[in-house]
């Protein structure tokens, strides 16, 4: 139900014009793969308790460019880390490392708590200490 959800809201967030706008918008749908990458790991349902217009508006401008999630919700992060080679570690680390900073979680935990969603609690803690979370200074995702 989330990703559904969350997917209608940055597909409308996606839809401006501009040149800088197209950047943005594949910003914002890897934002919504990785989101919707989440979710079908965790069951929890996120329900929007206010009108999301102005959330996702305030998430377009907030979100730094260089949050690609695009390589955290496919390619090696798809992979089983058993069958990485150090070298594809290496890099995934540097993703998460570059990705899991405030500059780019808290637009996203702003997201939610503007949408005053059912959950979002979870979904922030979720994200913080489960997709960035640190073992012995390496990400991993839990």
């Amino acid at each position: 139900m989330i990703s559904v959800f969350l997917l209608c809201c940055f597909l409308v967030v996606a839809s401006s014009d501009g040149a800088a706008a197209t950047k943005k918008k594949r910003d914002v749908a890897a934002v919504t793969d990785w989101v919707h990458k989440i979710s079908k790991r965790h069951s929890s349902q996120l329900e929007a308790r206010q009108d999301n217009t102005a959330c996702e508006n305030q998430l377009q401008t907030d979100l730094p460019s260089y949050c690609n999630f695009t390589e955290l919700s496919g390619g090696l992060s798809d992979v089983p880390a058993s069958s990485l080679t150090d070298a594809q570690l290496t890099a995934l680390n540097n993703v998460y490392a570059r990705i899991c900073v405030s500059a780019c979680i808290d637009p996203i935990e702003t997201y939610f708590n503007c949408l005053q969603a059912v959950n979002k609690d979870y979904a922030i803690t979720l994200i913080r200490q489960g997709v960035c979370g640190q073992e012995s200074g390496d990400y991993c995702e839990v």
